[in-house]
């Protein structure tokens, strides 16, 4: 278990292996601090999931909802993960402010997706329930941290409005480096950086602030 790698001492019970008879299932989640769902096709469709998951919302067990986006690997979207789940166990997984993870195979992506669920796993133990970790708390013997980045001078960024997703990746970073970017949405060349910036780093800080509060309404990353 990748979980059990990053955690040294965590016990893991994954139901696919440890589970030797499907009637002791509800009473292995009462005896977990935390449980784990890995929602993929099909999940709310199945009767065994639909036991997990009223033993889950009866007990009020802790979840770390992890969301299978790949459809390749059996993944589906939210939107089709949220009509195949009953309206009676809807809000325990879909309602505003609940975080889902997805769960990212490349592997830079991935070691972002095991940082989360750990985080989320450790938030739920009796040491860390009264002060959360922050997501810059847990990091990789080898990670670069943002803490150690900066740029030396001032650099220009092209961003393009026809690049799709442009404006949300530039947004991702710029409030750590907002002093040391100029944005500007024309081709550079003899470019004069003037005010005309100014709407489209706007546009940026916009961008970046309505991510930081959906983030924010989500629960913390």
């Amino acid at each position: 278990c990748q979980l059990q790698l990053i955690l040294p001492g965590v016990s893991v019970f994954l139901d696919v292996d440890d589970l030797t008879n499907i009637s002791d299932l509800e009473l292995y989640i009462e005896q977990s601090q935390a449980i784990l769902t890995f929602l993929s096709k099909g999940y709310f469709l199945s009767p065994s999931c639909i036991r997990e998951v009223k033993a889950m919302v009866d007990l009020r067990k802790p979840m770390i909802i992890v969301h299978e986006a790949e459809k390749t690997k059996g993944g589906a979207s939210l939107s089709e993960l949220r009509a195949e789940c009953s309206s009676k166990y809807r809000d325990a997984f879909f309602s505003e402010g609940k975080q889902l993870i997805t769960w990212h195979r490349i592997s830079e992506f991935n070691r972002y997706s095991l940082k989360l669920i750990a985080q989320q796993l450790l938030c739920c133990c009796p040491t860390f329930i009264k002060k959360p970790l922050a997501e810059n708390d847990l990091f990789f013997g080898n990670e670069d941290s943002m803490e150690y980045l900066a740029f030396k001078s001032k650099q220009l960024v092209y961003v393009s409005e026809n690049n799709l997703g442009a404006l949300d990746a530039i947004a991702g970073i710029v409030d750590r480096f907002n002093d040391h970017l100029w944005i500007i949405d024309k081709l550079p060349g003899r470019v004069q950086i003037s005010s005309r910036k100014l709407s489209l780093y706007d546009q940026v800080i916009q961008r970046f602030k309505a991510n930081a509060s959906n983030s924010n309404s989500c629960g913390r990353k």
